[in-house]
């Protein structure tokens, strides 16, 4: 019961990314090798493990020892995410947001004198700090969906409003500055601003991933003999290199563009298959 738990949790889609391309082998106890996509384990192990012990903390479960967590995810096949290139627009801004407001708290510092400022100060860098954590490892594990009917919108988490009483408290703070020019104040209100919008998209996106994995989820449980599942995106530019290349041809390649095409199915077993067919293609743009 214990090991089903653990396995339910770790193998959460929130925190893994399946591969279109590439597959890894499972050795089972008795020798054989079953043949499964390439998964990606996009959170680090020492990570996992700390949500899956705060989660069994908040639900009331006696949970396994670390050092078996530990040896589960080095059973599992999964590979872990490396290659920081091509990352998502929306994620990358929502996060090199919280370092904007990080800035403006230390921009505004120079300008406090009193204590009991430096004090409100500090805490609102303390609440930057720990939202953007929570926005990266535990907000998606608190995602529910539930019908919506006639009834006010006042559930509230207190996790949730780390990052709105910081920018509320930071803003009534620089109001209040007398040293500091009124330009000076506009610029560092108007970045402010544009940071926590650019947050606030990063928490929908995230919300929409959610919801698209759990639709997608259903679909495959649904999947009847004869229908197919196809995802269709596009990958990362292929550069092609030579052995020995001029500059050149180094400098201003444009790539060659990869469209892949992922079509799921079930077998005549009801076991999920899949299929990938990857196009590439020279000289076509990849905008909506």
């Amino acid at each position: 019961m214990k090991l089903d738990h653990a396995l339910d949790f770790i193998f959460n889609p929130a925190f893994h990314q399946v591969s279109s391309v590439g597959t890894k082998e499972m050795r089972l106890e008795d020798g054989s090798i079953v043949s499964i996509p390439e998964v990606v384990r996009t959170v680090w192990h020492s990570t996992l493990i700390k949500l899956y012990l705060a989660y069994c903390e908040e639900t009331e479960f006696i949970p396994l020892s670390r050092s078996t967590l530990f040896h589960i995810l080095q059973v599992c096949p999964a590979s872990r995410r490396t290659n920081l290139k091509g990352l998502d627009n929306i994620t990358a801004d929502g996060e090199s947001s919280y370092d904007v407001l990080l800035s403006v708290v230390a921009d505004v510092e120079k300008y406090i004198t009193d204590g009991l400022l430096l004090m409100e100060l500090k805490e609102s860098k303390e609440s930057l700090a720990s939202s953007r954590i929570y926005m990266k490892t535990d907000f998606k594990m608190h995602l529910k969906q539930q019908a919506c009917t006639d009834h006010q919108h006042d559930v509230g988490c207190d996790r949730c409003q780390l990052l709105p009483k910081a920018v509320l408290n930071l803003k009534e703070i620089l109001s209040n500055l007398a040293d500091l020019s009124p330009n000076t104040r506009e610029e560092l209100f108007m970045d402010i601003d544009a940071a926590v919008t650019k947050i606030l998209q990063w928490k929908s996106h995230i919300i929409r991933t959610i919801n698209q994995d759990t639709a997608r989820t259903h679909t495959l449980k649904d999947l009847q003999p004869g229908d197919i599942l196809i995802i269709m995106d596009w990958a990362m530019k292929f550069l092609p290199i030579t052995f020995r290349e001029k500059q050149s041809d180094w400098y201003g390649q444009k790539g060659i563009n990869w469209h892949v095409s992922v079509c799921i199915y079930k077998d005549e077993n009801s076991n999920l298959k899949h299929r990938t067919f990857a196009h590439m293609l020279d000289g076509v743009r990849q905008d909506w």
